[in-house]
């Protein structure tokens, strides 16, 4: 009987715990490659690499057959994946004294912990080395085990020393996806100024667990982490962009994009730019207005004091909704409105702003007009004209004139009010 080892890999929403028991989409040497929720899978072999048809049990754990078999001389089975994951979970059998096994991956430090079976008092483990030594198990060492790294990883290769009879290895991929991490690029940084920067990034893949938490992380040392400085830009998959700001002038500054999810976070490439040595204007010092307080159509000047370079002018916040640029400018609001006044100079924008809050009230009508006597009429002209809709709105300046109605006649002398607003 030949000795053999399997491939487990487990997927699972919210840990691994409840799969290590089940293996229910089990690959073999005839699998690869495969393609399975989005996430590609080969399997390739070096030396003594071939296929073990007959099936096999030991130390609780079955093997299907067809299964991959190396061992016979010195040989390597390696696994790839598109997408990376953190943990990886195998099941072994059959073992014989001094065969050793050491697993590598292609990013990171691995170790291998013994996680289940009845064979875990005999089976040897040394960070990422597996040694056989004690003849006691009568159909060999098994069991199962978990390989993790300290980083992510795409492939993951067993190295055989070609004694013994050799191992035989299958994958389960009911729990691949437990450790996979989105896949996430950084967009490329623009707008630099002394202090700020534009960038982003592509979420293209979200490892099988919702993305929770996106932006992009910066620092001036290299190799940025969300704990750091960082952006919060939403949640899902897809493409964003990302504001950076309050940066210091003439400073190199590393930059990554993040995406996380329930199995962890992952980080786009790094990028590196360097802010404007040119000093960044100051914050506008307030802003004067022609009028506070408006009618629902009339306009207001606004005056940015301190101003240095281009005004920007916003409303929402400062840097929101971009109105216009200049100084002064003239708005007519529709509704109540706080307006914000930003700086650009040295092609970057102040750090602050000054604000200004404008009440804008509803324009007056003619039902508004006061006149004593009964059933009042208002009209535009002295003589003739139709009378006004209680609904129209009253123009500043504007002559208005009343007449009354009485047992059904109205009279031909009319009243005459002018309307005198504060403002326009």
């Amino acid at each position: 009987m030949k000795r053999m080892i399997w491939l487990l890999l487990i997927i699972v929403q919210g840990g691994w715990t409840n799969l290590y028991s089940q293996c229910l989409n089990e690959k073999g040497y005839d699998d690869f490659p495969f393609t399975a929720n989005g996430m590609t899978v080969t399997g390739s072999g070096t030396g003594g690499f071939t296929v073990y048809n007959d099936s096999y049990d030991g130390c609780t754990i079955p093997i299907k057959a067809r299964s991959v078999y190396i061992g016979q001389t010195a040989s390597t089975f390696t696994n790839t994946f598109s997408l990376p994951v953190n943990d990886m979970v195998y099941n072994f059998g059959g073992a014989n004294v001094g065969e050793i096994v050491t697993v590598t991956v292609n990013s990171g430090t691995p170790s291998i912990s013994y996680i289940g079976g009845d064979c875990g008092s005999v089976v040897q483990i040394a960070g990422n080395v597996m040694s056989f030594i004690d003849p006691t198990p009568a159909m060999g060492h098994g069991g199962r085990i978990k390989i993790h790294s300290t980083s992510t990883f795409t492939s993951v290769s067993f190295s055989h020393n070609g004694a013994g009879n050799g191992l035989v290895m299958t994958m389960c991929l009911d729990g691949v996806f437990a450790s996979v991490n989105p896949t996430v690029s950084t967009t490329s940084v623009t707008d630099v100024t002394g202090n700020s920067a534009s960038t982003g990034g592509n979420i293209t893949a979200d490892g099988g667990a919702s993305v929770s938490a996106r932006g992009v992380c910066w620092n001036s040392s290299g190799t940025p982490v969300v704990s750091g400085s960082h952006t919060s830009d939403g949640s899902g998959t897809g493409t964003f962009a990302s504001s950076i700001t309050g940066l210091t002038s003439g400073t190199t500054y590393y930059v990554r994009a993040y995406a996380t999810n329930s199995n962890g976070t992952a980080y786009g490439s790094e990028l590196s730019f360097t802010t404007s040595s040119n000093p960044a204007p100051g914050n506008p010092t307030s802003i004067s207005s022609t009028y506070n307080i408006l009618c629902n159509g009339a306009s207001t000047q606004l005056t940015a004091n301190g101003a240095a370079g281009t005004v920007y002018w916003y409303t929402g916040s400062c840097g929101g909704t971009q109105v216009t640029t200049g100084n002064p400018v003239t708005l007519s609001p529709a509704a109540s409105t706080t307006y914000y006044a930003r700086n650009y100079n040295n092609s970057q924008f102040s750090a602050g702003c000054a604000s200004i809050s404008i009440v804008v009230n509803p324009r007056p009508t003619v039902a508004d007009l006061q006149a004593t006597g009964t059933g009042i009429k208002w009209y535009l002209t002295q003589t003739g004209g139709s009378a006004l809709s209680t609904s129209t709105q009253l123009i500043n300046n504007q002559h208005y004139w009343a007449s009354q109605t009485i047992n059904g006649l109205e009279s031909t002398a009319r009243f005459e009010v002018v309307v005198s607003m504060s403002n326009p």
